[in-house]
């Protein structure tokens, strides 16, 4: 027989008497109300149930903005999801202190850019969800110090490039969703050292090359099988091109740099490099010349022959420093890319 209080307040432990023990039982979850633009949501922080999740499910609410403050005082969270709204942007102190966060969920959204430090302090994070919204590109440190991070999704996107660093951190990575982006190509070593990895999605991408994986990983297709297409492509190789000087006088012994270029890894085919000089105002095509605008480099070979000459003009006009800006565009290389402009 037991006797048991007959009024309850929600989230109060429940007194139970059991033959001569008192005994508390706490609630299964407590709730805690967030606020935006006015609006009062359930959200679950702070649980005595071990079995359970501390979620919070703010997905499909129409929202447009969400305050930097939203999960301030929630520090037990684990999920938060945010997906199939309508954000634009996010606080960068949004998830600020949340160190417990395992899961992030932000995917089908109108999100256009994110914050460089997003997910900073997160180190248990392990999945986050980014896809369906409208990054072309996103930060190089982004994910840095997410050594948990086993799944991101980025799919669905318009990715016209990614940084070689974006995942450098990510010694547990298990899994990189990237299809159906506009991406061309993609940094040879984006996935390097990262030996947990076995999933790379990159089907429905326009790639010209593919990257290289680490062992035991592979590029799947949209049916879970190897993505055979990825795979056949040609291995990305990076061009870096290199000066004698980056800085020249306009008289003197010190009025010229020489141009050369080097390939990441040889080519099966020769690479052409058209370079052009670009003068940044108040500098003009008169205050330099070029020798000539072409470096080869032969195929096996990863060094150019030969080399371009740019030469300052003393045209004896008195003016500040002046800027130019060195490009080269490639062709002919199996693999090969546009080099990193140079200013």
């Amino acid at each position: 027989m037991f006797l048991k209080s007959q009024h309850l307040l929600f989230g109060t432990p429940l007194a139970i008497l059991l033959g001569s023990s008192l005994a508390l039982v706490e609630p299964a979850q407590a709730h805690h109300s967030v606020t935006i633009d006015g609006t009062n949501y359930w959200c679950a922080g702070e649980t005595h149930d071990p079995d359970k999740n501390n979620e919070c499910d703010l997905s499909v609410k129409r929202l447009t903005n969400v305050p930097e403050d939203l999960f301030r005082g929630l520090s037990n969270l684990q999920t938060i999801l945010l997906n199939s709204n309508s954000l634009s942007s996010l606080p960068k102190d949004l998830f600020k202190g949340l160190s417990n966060l395992q899961t992030i969920r932000l995917n089908s959204n109108s999100l256009s850019s994110l914050p460089e430090d997003l997910f900073r302090g997160l180190s248990n994070l392990q999945a986050i969800y980014l896809h369906n919204n409208s990054l072309s590109s996103v930060p190089e440190d982004l994910f840095k110090g997410l050594s948990n991070l086993r799944t991101v999704t980025l799919q669905v996107n318009g990715l016209s490039k990614i940084s070689e660093n974006l995942f450098s951190s990510l010694a547990n990575l298990q899994n990189v969703y990237l299809h159906n982006n506009n991406l061309s190509r993609v940094p040879e070593d984006l996935f390097s050292g990262l030996t947990k990895l076995q999933g790379v999605y990159l089907y429905g991408n326009s790639l010209s090359c593919r990257p290289i994986l680490p062992s035991g990983a592979s590029f799947i297709n949209q049916s879970g099988q190897t993505d055979t297409g990825t795979l056949n492509l040609p291995v990305c190789i990076e061009v870096t091109l290199e000066f004698s000087s980056l800085t020249i006088d306009e008289s003197g012994s010190s009025n010229a740099a020489t141009v050369t270029a080097m390939l990441s890894r040889s080519s099966s085919q020769a690479t052409t490099l058209t370079v052009s000089v670009n003068p940044e105002a108040p500098a003009t095509p008169n205050d330099f010349t070029l020798s000539n605008n072409t470096l080869t480099i032969g195929a096996g070979a990863t060094t150019s022959t030969g080399n371009v000459t740019i030469t300052a003009v003393d045209n004896e006009v008195d003016a500040p420093d002046k800027m130019f800006t060195i490009t080269a565009a490639a062709s002919g290389g199996n693999g090969v890319g546009n080099p990193a402009d140079v200013t």
